[in-house]
C-alpha cells in the first residue's frame, strides 16, 4: 500500500507531478485555485456590461481603467453617437460592479468636444490627480488638411462634470503636426506626482513614418514648457523601411522618469520591440539603452511582427515588458514576457531571458500588464476561445510569479480565461488590467453583441487567499482531504 498524501506533502512541485505519473496516475488536470476565479461580491458574477447606447447599435469601446482610493473604478473609451460620430465614453463603478450614482448620469458620462463639426472624439487613457479629480487623456479630429487628429486631454470633477478651468475652456490641446496627415494619437495619459500630466502616444512624421511622441502638461492643463523646451518630445528609433514606430504604452517611474513601449519597423513585416526612456526633463535619459532607446527582436519567426504593448516597473525599478510575438505557425502570436534592468540589460534571472507563454492554437495579443506588490506579473490579453472559430476571442489573464515563472496558485494553469459571450460574432476584446488595494485583478475591454455593437466589459478576479487552496484546487493544500482516497495500491 501507498500512502498518497505522505508521498506528495514531501514532494516540490516539479517531483510532485512526476510522482503521479510513477504511482500510474497520469498528471492530474490542474483545477481552478483560489485565485483567480471570476469574484462573485463583483456583481455576482464578477462581469459588468456597460452599454451608453446613443444609438442602435452602438459600438462602445472601452480604452483604460483606473481604481480610486475608495475602490470605486473609472472606466474610459468611446461611444458611436446616432449619426456615427465619436465621443468619449466614463463609466464609475461601485467596488460591487454597481453603477456610481454619484457619478455623471446613473455612473454615466459623454463628453462630445467637436473641435470640428460632427468630428471623432476619442477617449483612450484615465489617471488621478492627488486631489480625486479625473484625467481623461485621447485624440480628437480638429479639421484641416489629411486626417488631422491632436493630442488632447480633459479633467472632470469628482462628480463627473467638466472641469472647465483645466485647460482652454475644457480642454487641453497638443498639435505636433510634422507630416501632412497630422494623425496624431495618444496612448496614455499618466499622472506625475506633482500633478502635471503625461500625454504619450503615436504621431505622424511623414506620409510613411511615424514616432514616438510625448507631450507634458502643467497640473492646469496648460503646456509646460520646461518638458523639452517647448513641452513636447519626439523619439525616433528610424531601423529602416517605411520607418514606423508606433508607441503603445508608457509609465511612470519612481522618480518620474518616463518609460515608452511600442515598436519599431526594419520594414515591411519585420518589427522589434522599442523601448525608450525620458528625463523628468524630457531629454533621453543616457543611462537607459544606449542613448536613451533600445530595441530587442523577438524573432520567433524570422522577419516576425513583434510588438511591446505593455509596461509597468516592480519594486526594485526594474522594467517589465509585455508583448506579442508571431509564431511560425501561420498568422499565430504568443504572449511573450521580458524584464530589463533599471539601465535596459535584459534580465536573464527572469525566466531565463523571456517568459513565452502559448495559450491558444490561434493568435494570443497582449492588451497591457501590470506588476503587484509582490513583483509578480498579471497580463491580460485576449484569445481564441477553445474548440472554437479563430473569430471567437475570450479575455485571458496570465499570472507570472516574480522569477518569471507560471504562477499555478492563479486560475488554471496560471491562467484565467473570461467569456462574456454576449452573442454575434462573440468577439471579445481586452485593454487594460489593473490591481485593487486588495490585489485582486480587474480586467476591461470590450465585449460584442454583433460586428457593429459593443460595449464595456469589466470583470474581477480573486486574489490569492492565505493559506487557501493553491495547487489543485481539491483541499490539499489547506488540510481538507476529505475528497481523497486514504490509500493506493
Amino acid at each position: 500500500m501507498v500512502h498518497l498524501a505522505r508521498i506528495l506533502c514531501r514532494q516540490p512541485l516539479v517531483l510532485l507531478l512526476a510522482s503521479f505519473v510513477a504511482l500510474g496516475l497520469g498528471a492530474p488536470p490542474l483545477a481552478q485555485a483560489d485565485a483567480g476565479r471570476l469574484d462573485p461580491s463583483f456583481n455576482t458574477d464578477g462581469r459588468v456590461v456597460v452599454a451608453f447606447s446613443q444609438g442602435p447599435p452602438t459600438a462602445d469601446i472601452a480604452g483604460d481603467l483606473v481604481v480610486q482610493p475608495d475602490g470605486k473604478i473609472v472606466a474610459v473609451g468611446y461611444t458611436n453617437d446616432a449619426s456615427g460620430n465619436a465621443d468619449m465614453a466614463i463609466v464609475r463603478l461601485m467596488p460591487d460592479g454597481s453603477h456610481d450614482p454619484g457619478f455623471g448620469g446613473g455612473g454615466l458620462q459623454t463628453v462630445r468636444l467637436d473641435l470640428v463639426a460632427g468630428g471623432f472624439d476619442f477617449a483612450t487613457s484615465v489617471d488621478l490627480q492627488s486631489d480625486g479629480r479625473i484625467v481623461v487623456g485621447g485624440y480628437a479630429a480638429v479639421g484641416g488638411p489629411g486626417n488631422n487628429h491632436d493630442f488632447v486631454a480633459i479633467r472632470l470633477n469628482t462628480d463627473g462634470s467638466r472641469d472647465t478651468t483645466f485647460g482652454t475652456q475644457g480642454i487641453a490641446r497638443v498639435a505636433f503636426d510634422l507630416a501632412d496627415t497630422f494623425f496624431d494619437s495618444v496612448e496614455r495619459v499618466l499622472v506625475q506626482s506633482d500633478d502635471k500630466i503625461v500625454l504619450a502616444g503615436t504621431i505622424r512624421a511623414a506620409v510613411n513614418s511615424s514616432d514616438f511622441g510625448v507631450a507634458r502638461l502643467l497640473a492646469n492643463g496648460a503646456l509646460d514648457l520646461t518638458f523639452d523646451g517647448d513641452g513636447r518630445q519626439v523619439v525616433s528609433f528610424d531601423l529602416g523601411g517605411d520607418l514606423d514606430d508606433d508607441l503603445w504604452d508608457a509609465t511612470l517611474a519612481a522618480d518620474d522618469k518616463i518609460v515608452l513601449v511600442g515598436k519599431a519597423t526594419f520594414g515591411g513585416t519585420d518589427w522589434d520591440w522599442a523601448l525608450a526612456r525620458l528625463l523628468p526633463d524630457g531629454a533621453l535619459d543616457a543611462t537607459f539603452g544606449g542613448g536613451g532607446k533600445l530595441t530587442r527582436p523577438i524573432d520567433l519567426t524570422p522577419g516576425g511582427q513583434d510588438i511591446a504593448l505593455g509596461v509597468d516597473i516592480d519594486s526594485q525599478g526594474r522594467i517589465v515588458v509585455a508583448g506579442s510575438a508571431a509564431v511560425p505557425l501561420g498568422g499565430s502570436r504568443d504572449f511573450v514576457v521580458l524584464r530589463f534592468t533599471n539601465s535596459g540589460v535584459l534580465d536573464s534571472d527572469f525566466a531565463a531571458g523571456r517568459a513565452l507563454i502559448d495559450i491558444s492554437n490561434g493568435s494570443d495579443t497582449v492588451r497591457g500588464l501590470v506588476v503587484g506588490a509582490d513583483d509578480g506579473v498579471w497580463v491580460i490579453g485576449d484569445t481564441v476561445a477553445p474548440s472554437a472559430l479563430p473569430t471567437n476571442l475570450d479575455f485571458v489573464v496570465v499570472k507570472l510569479r516574480a522569477n518569471g515563472s507560471v504562477d499555478l496558485c492563479f486560475g488554471a494553469r496560471g491562467r484565467a480565461v473570461v467569456p462574456f459571450d454576449l452573442g454575434g460574432t462573440l468577439r471579445d476584446r481586452a485593454a487594460r488590467v489593473v490591481l485593487d488595494a486588495a490585489q485582486r485583478p480587474i480586467g476591461l475591454g470590450s465585449a460584442s453583441w454583433s460586428a457593429s455593437d459593443l460595449d464595456f466589459a469589466v470583470f474581477r478576479l480573486t486574489a490569492e487567499t492565505p493559506g487557501g487552496d493553491c495547487l489543485f484546487g481539491d483541499g490539499f493544500d489547506s488540510g481538507n482531504l476529505s475528497s481523497w482516497s486514504a490509500a493506493v495500491p
